[in-house]
């Protein structure tokens, strides 16, 4: 049997979401503008893959050994929500670490396109 947050293939992963008050293309240059990133993930290693504007990014974590995926529903000119998956984790403790680092990190997000 698998455990929560562990995939049918063995794979850890965890996912969460949040509505912030902006624009989806707003919200994608905040993961894909190098600038605009490093001030809500100092220091992060993370390196875009691939992007869609206002629709997706996709992103390595830690020089490959996991991937973010963010998907983005427009709720409304100006709200979306933003929903963060995070796979390839290495086992039930990151997942857990991962999970309140991403929810931290989102707040930080929403704080820093509402301002």
């Amino acid at each position: 049997m698998r455990e929560v947050g562990q995939s049918c293939d063995g794979d850890w992963q965890a996912s969460t979401s949040r509505t912030v008050a902006a624009a989806a293309e707003r919200v994608t240059g905040a993961f894909t503008d190098a600038a605009v990133r490093e001030r809500r993930l100092p220091h992060a290693d993370f390196s875009v893959r691939t992007h869609r504007s206002g629709k997706s990014v996709t992103a390595d974590w830690d020089g490959g050994s996991s991937r973010i995926s963010v998907y983005l529903t427009p709720k409304g000119p100006d709200r979306t929500q933003v929903g963060l998956g995070h796979t390839k984790l290495a086992d039930a403790d990151a997942v857990e670490v991962y999970k309140a680092f991403r929810k931290e990190r989102l707040g930080a997000l929403k704080s820093l396109l509402e301002d």
